[in-house]
């Protein structure tokens, strides 16, 4: 016979019975059965793994007559109500939530706070957390900008050297803080080539070509000891097995007293703009920005704190505050871009509002508070496991996100 088929045909002829095939489905082996089972249990949100206190207290944060305390508690207890784990990618809020923290950006309303967070009250909230720290961008005197922009258009065509240049810009009469934003235009312009480069730059040349000489030039002032440092020099591939809880941030502010290292007064995390499609990896950063900067807030006593978000050459600055007890606002400053060769400089200029900003909260607000210690007014910061029980470790870069604008 030369088929199974005509072996059947042949002993039905005979009345020669056969064991039949049951139809319909298809056996699986018992251990794929398990794993899949096992995966799925993975992804079921635990509900034990968070416990929000309730806000059963007087210092609630209202504005404009809307209670920003108690729609910050709501949206935490949603989040037990759900039957599976959390992507990262679309529910930032959510992971930054169970902290207690509310993440505010101007003129974004995510859908994911819409319930809880209509678009006035998001609004009221802005408006009324930029009054309290006084975040309204500053004006700057034309003649400022004009003086530094002839420099850097003179520089760009070639009718003066970097040496001159530079010579020119620190001969400018300027504020403390414009000086600070002339003295990061000058260390760019040591550092930059005069045409772009046309190939991405990795993390460590991010951090020494571009973000570094610009930062050092805001932040770093060694005769009142405070210093901009990169804190981790791993390279991204040593850190994928890294969790939220066990890396170093890339850089940190820092205040050195004698020989040691004190305050800390801003955290950041860098991707080289390889990543910038990566919004799991990059929500992950935020995450870990955010936990930094609340653990130091909590145990240095800080009026608030400075939150970086390098991404290629794009730098997003972050305050993050403790306006009542119970509630952290991390207030989205502004992003700007550092620009990949000298004639960019002209473009970073005009950001020179945000950059005076940026400095004005930082020596303002990042500075231990003159109030008494009070823990009460914290809120501790989940485990790893209860973050593990409530947000799934998959990725999609299908997923909207809060940060599509680094797209």
């Amino acid at each position: 016979m030369s088929s199974p088929q005509r072996l059947r045909q042949h002993l039905k002829i005979h009345d020669i019975l056969t064991p039949q095939r049951p139809l319909g489905f298809r056996r699986k082996r018992r251990s794929s059965t398990r794993a899949e089972d096992h995966s799925l249990e993975l992804e079921l949100l635990d509900p034990n793994a968070l416990l929000f206190p309730p806000v059963d207290h007087d210092d609630h944060f209202v504005a404009q007559q809307f209670n920003v305390t108690n729609a910050i508690y709501e949206f935490q207890c949603s989040i037990l109500q759900q039957k599976w784990k959390l992507s990262i990618e679309d529910h930032i809020h959510h992971a930054l939530a169970i902290n207690s923290i509310l993440l505010l950006s101007q003129n974004k309303y995510p859908e994911n706070l819409s319930p809880y967070f209509c678009e006035a009250s998001l609004k009221a909230t802005i408006s009324k957390i930029k009054s309290i720290y006084g975040l309204n961008l500053p004006s700057v005197q034309t003649k400022t900008v004009s003086d530094i922009f002839s420099i850097l258009q003179e520089l760009d065509v070639g009718t003066v050297s970097r040496r001159q240049a530079i010579v020119k810009l620190l001969q400018l009469d300027l504020s403390p803080d414009e000086r600070k934003f002339a003295n990061g235009l000058t260390d760019l312009v040591k550092k930059l080539p005069r045409v772009p480069i046309e190939e991405d730059v990795n993390e460590y040349e991010l951090s020494t070509r571009f973000a570094d000489p610009f930062l050092c030039g805001l932040f770093d002032d060694p005769e009142e000891g405070v210093y901009l440092r990169w804190t981790n020099d791993i390279s991204f591939e040593a850190r994928k097995n890294d969790t939220l809880w066990t890396c170093r941030p890339d850089l940190t502010i820092t205040s050195l007293k004698g020989v040691k290292w004190t305050t800390s007064h801003g955290y950041g995390e860098a991707k080289s703009a390889c990543h910038e499609a990566n919004n799991f990896v990059l929500s992950k950063d935020l995450i870990r920005v955010a936990m930094f900067c609340k653990n130091a807030l909590d145990e240095q006593n800080l009026d608030g704190i400075l939150g970086l978000q390098i991404i290629g050459r794009r730098i997003t600055f972050y305050l993050l505050v403790l306006p009542s007890q119970g509630l952290y606002v991390m207030y989205e400053l502004g992003t700007l871009e550092l620009p990949n060769s000298l004639c960019g400089l002209r473009k970073l200029l005009m950001d020179m509002p945000l950059g005076l900003l940026v400095l004005d909260v930082f020596r303002r607000l990042c500075i231990r508070s003159d109030s008494p210690f009070q823990p009460s007014r914290h809120r501790p910061t989940v485990s790893m496991s209860s973050f593990d029980g409530i947000f799934s470790a998959s990725q999609d870069r299908k997923r909207p996100c809060h940060l599509k604008k680094y797209g």
